[in-house]
């Protein structure tokens, strides 16, 4: 981050405005980058993003608007994130904060993906009570951000209040970042954090709370709940084909739990990573004959597709708690910088006390 800023010129007094040729909801780099700058802590006043882009300001006055020139690569600055006052943290949740929210029912998660959303996962589905339907094209419209009536009555409609704890998530933290922009900044609401790392993260640590005869059990995504049937050709299936046994109440498998080995699965995250097939096992007179290609409930070290391509690793002896990212990074911040005052006097903004923000439990 420092080695980004320095080379923009970015100096304590810098105002930063992100932009793009026109505002649109398929372009979600200049609100993830604001989000990356607010996170590390610079101010709102110190960082804009231009709503309707170029296109808005040549709209009113071409002549501000030059498409000839080279760009200007400024001199470099000697300037840190070391010389904010501390992170905004409560702009990030990682997967740990999430898990601990869900579990604790206090959290209103808005998942951006449409429907058929699913791309190179572990697997697909949802995190557990998430709202749907709330995405970048329902807050721009028109290459601008909705106006803050509309937008209220946008979450009001879904469900979330302002006095919600919100977390908003997509596939990997940048499709998202429009909603979480504008719930921030548009709406005003404070009490929301980006899930950086989104499904892909979540789904990485699908597994947790199984049975405990769950390598006896053949589990896969059923669309809106785990499915499972009894792994074994010499043993009857729970049911027939068509009328698997739904794992509504998370008997066999849940969403959430600690990132850690599991006492009784020595060397296996207790919040494992596996594969779900949304294909059931074969079953012929009651017994399972063909297991889905891809439901198994036991550690690996990789995860491939159907053409054998590698699409995840995992550490089997991993024993964290998934925040060493933020934590690094508040070491760092809290770490001296080159002249030994981490104290913001360029702007009034409250939240520039020199402390971190609260945010959601565990940030």
């Amino acid at each position: 981050m420092d080695k980004m800023i320095q080379d923009m010129g970015v100096t304590k007094d810098t105002v930063i405005v992100f932009t793009n040729s026109a505002l649109s909801s398929s372009n979600y780099d200049l609100t993830r980058a604001w989000w990356l700058f607010y996170y590390w802590g610079f101010s709102e006043s110190k960082i804009k993003v231009l709503d309707g882009g170029v296109a808005a300001v040549k709209a009113v006055d071409a002549s501000l608007v030059d498409t000839s020139s080279a760009s200007v690569d400024p001199a470099d600055s000697t300037f840190s994130v070391k010389n904010l006052p501390g992170l905004h943290d409560a702009a990030r949740v990682t997967t740990k904060n999430v898990i601990d929210l869900v579990r604790a029912g206090s959290v209103k998660v808005i998942d951006v993906r449409s429907a058929g959303t699913q791309g190179s996962v572990a697997f697909s589905g949802r995190i557990k009570g998430a709202v749907t339907g709330i995405n970048a094209a329902s807050v721009i419209v028109s290459g601008k951000f909705l106006d803050k009536t509309s937008g209220e009555a946008l979450l009001t409609a879904a469900g979330v209040k302002s006095t919600d704890t919100i977390v908003v998530h997509c596939m990997s933290g940048y499709s998202a970042t429009p909603v979480y922009y504008y719930i921030k900044e548009v709406l005003g609401y404070d009490n929301v954090a980006l899930y950086d790392g989104s499904w892909s993260a979540w789904s990485s640590h699908a597994g947790y709370e199984r049975g405990a005869s769950y390598a006896s059990e053949e589990v896969y995504w059923g669309t809106s709940s785990f499915m499972y049937y009894t792994n074994s050709a010499s043993v009857p299936a729970v049911r027939a084909a068509n009328t698997a046994t739904s794992d509504t109440t998370g008997a066999i498998v849940a969403l959430g739990g600690p990132l850690q080995s599991s006492t009784t699965n020595t060397g296996i995250l207790a919040y494992d990573t596996f594969k779900l097939s949304t294909a059931a096992p074969t079953v012929a007179n009651g017994l399972i004959t063909v297991a889905p290609q891809t439901a198994t409930l036991s550690a690996t070290t990789s995860w491939k597709d159907a053409l054998g391509v590698i699409m995840f690793n995992v550490n089997s002896t991993y024993t964290g708690t998934g925040n060493e990212i933020e934590e690094t990074d508040k070491a760092y911040v809290a770490s001296d910088d080159d002249t030994g005052d981490d104290t913001d006097t360029d702007d009034s903004d409250s939240d520039d006390s020199g402390t971190t923000p609260s945010g959601p439990s565990g940030c």
